[in-house]
């Protein structure tokens, strides 16, 4: 069910936080580490816990609502 639910914001190119060993949820997902041009993706956010500089950097893709250079036709994943 978490698998599904996070392929489906990937699919909707929307954003995603995952904090310390929520991580693992990502690669097990199957989540692309990069967007399809080979850039960082700036809508899955990763990183260590306690480190607040993540929620930063989420709330701002968070802001953008979507991450449109993640769409792709069949999607990704």
């Amino acid at each position: 069910m978490v698998l599904a639910f996070v392929k489906e914001t990937y699919r909707h190119c929307k954003a995603i936080l995952a904090i310390g060993n929520a991580q693992v949820v990502l690669e097990n997902a199957g989540l692309p580490a990069a967007l399809p041009d080979g850039n960082d993706d700036p809508g899955v956010v990763r990183g260590k816990a306690g480190d607040t500089r993540v929620v930063t950097r989420f709330v701002a893709a968070v802001a953008a609502h979507r991450v449109y250079a993640r769409e792709t036709d069949p999607p990704a994943v």
